[in-house]
């Protein structure tokens, strides 16, 4: 193993470390371990009272906000006193302000957050988190994206693996969709690549005039067919596809809460609820720990080989992982959205290792 790739291994461990300890600060909190109530062992918060008094006068959002001060004090939140408070906030948002996209988030919290705890409504809490599901899945069920991805759920049989199946056919044909201008980035790098001793010249001849250095290196490009931008344009291209699928996986959500991967649903998930997903529909530390080194990889293959822009691109290779991880971690996102970008992700560096050891030489109709 020589010297890079030894660098670009300690690089992997040190951002599995990374998303580890966030995973754990941002997903994983502490289990609550007394009951409200239990034989005096702490009195009710005071926040409790208020928060009945607030409600009462019509003051919703402000009982709320003293609620959530009970979930977030040190005093309480290990205490079933911080789940109780939590399933408060969701009977407000249901029946209250009749915002059901809020309750089903306090109540996938009670889950992610509190599921080996005992709290005086745990029963009731799950089975209203059901009877909700069904009723979002049926007001859900007539938007179009909703029903493109049951199509594909139908068309793999409906099992308990149908909806990873799905995720599967539906990133796959997305990327022999993007592939042809794969092909054409790869080629487009390599020339680069070819071209670096003319730059070279161009820059010493007009090494103090910046603007004709881009003018004759712009026509430099486009002579050899060139485009230095093509790797932001399929990135451009390809977030309109991660939104809808982002979006998709919300308004399936009652489904994708009965679906499993592998560990996640296993017994094993059951016992380490804060760490291993339930279903697809909650968050998961390790599947969020292979997305982030799959988009690591796929970074570095699809990266660059133009010198001027090798820096930002082994910069972007690190930068990138890390800012989809805070915004997973810090929305709790599903972890079927997780999977597919991590499918996405393999399929792409798959796809960019096949062109790589080609030479990029395959016509548009030989890359499908």
């Amino acid at each position: 193993m020589n010297a890079h790739w030894l660098i670009v291994l300690a690089q992997i461990v040190a951002l599995t470390g990374l998303v580890v300890l966030f995973a754990f600060y941002t997903i994983t909190p502490a289990r609550a371990q007394a009951s409200a109530g239990g034989g005096g062992v702490m009195p009710a918060p005071p926040a409790y009272a208020i928060a009945v008094r607030l409600l009462a006068q019509g003051r919703d959002t402000e009982a709320i906000d003293r609620l959530r001060d009970v979930e977030s004090s040190a005093a309480y939140r290990h205490t079933a006193y911080a789940p109780e408070a939590v399933y408060i906030i969701a009977h407000i948002y249901r029946d209250r302000l009749r915002d059901n996209g809020q309750a089903m988030a306090a109540y996938n919290s009670l889950v992610t957050t509190y599921g080996l705890a005992a709290f005086p409504h745990k029963q009731a809490a799950a089975a209203e988190r059901q009877a909700l599901g069904r009723v979002m899945d049926a007001a859900n069920s007539r938007h179009p994206l909703y029903r493109i991805l049951d199509y594909f759920v139908k068309i793999t049989g409906r099992r308990s693996y149908s909806f990873a199946s799905a995720l599967l056919l539906i990133s796959t044909l997305v990327r022999l969709a993007m592939a042809p201008l794969s092909a054409k980035q790869q080629r487009s790098a390599r020339e680069m690549q070819a071209l670096q001793p003319e730059i070279k010249k161009l820059q010493a001849t007009h090494k103090d005039d910046p603007m004709q250095l881009y003018e004759a290196t712009k026509m430099l490009q486009a002579e050899h067919g060139v485009n230095p931008h093509l790797g932001w344009i399929m990135a451009l291209l390809q977030a309109p596809v991660f939104l809808a699928m982002y979006q998709a996986v919300q308004l399936y959500q009652y489904h994708v809460s009965a679906a499993g991967f592998l560990w996640i649903g296993s017994p094993i998930a059951a016992a380490h609820p804060q760490i291993l997903a339930l279903d697809l529909g909650l968050p998961d530390i390790p599947l969020l720990i292979l997305y982030a080194l799959s988009m690591v990889m796929t970074q570095r293959l699809v990266s660059n080989d133009d010198p001027a822009q090798a820096k930002t691109m082994q910069a972007m290779a690190w930068i990138t992982p890390i800012i989809s991880c805070l915004w997973i971690g810090a929305h709790h996102i599903a972890s079927a959205f997780v999977l597919y970008w991590l499918i996405s992700n393999i399929l792409s560096a798959a796809i960019a290792l096949y062109f790589s050891r080609n030479g990029a030489r395959q016509t548009v109709s030989a890359s499908l």
